[in-house]
């Protein structure tokens, strides 16, 4: 024998099913962002040698980041302070994108739009 149920528990189960469709669409749509995301960097880098993608960012990598370290020097007062602080960030930034592939600025930007 079927239950009856309630008003209450049939707005309970419509809401799940409602919440369930939802998170199947978003998961849906962030499988194919990603998988479009991989296919442009696998067309980008298809060809490329490695060693020059990383030294190519590495490059990058130091040179935004002593421009990042002179604007801050250069306009706020006692930042000097933190030069050696500075410098193990941009070396340690530079060699983790020379290992990543990935240059500062593309992780900066992967973070702000996921």
């Amino acid at each position: 024998m079927k239950k009856k149920l309630s008003p209450q528990e049939l707005e309970r189960l419509r809401k799940q099913q409602a919440h369930r469709k939802e998170m199947e669409y978003l998961l849906k749509r962030d499988l194919t962002l990603e998988s479009e995301r991989r296919k442009t960097e696998e067309l980008f880098y298809k060809d490329k040698n490695p060693l020059v993608i990383g030294g190519i960012n590495f490059v990058f990598t130091i040179i935004f980041g002593y421009a990042i370290k002179f604007i801050i020097t250069r306009f706020v007062p006692f930042s000097s302070i933190f030069d050696p602080v500075f410098n193990v960030l941009i070396w340690g930034s530079a060699i983790v994108s020379a290992f990543l592939k990935k240059s500062l600025i593309e992780r900066l930007f992967d973070r702000i739009n996921p």
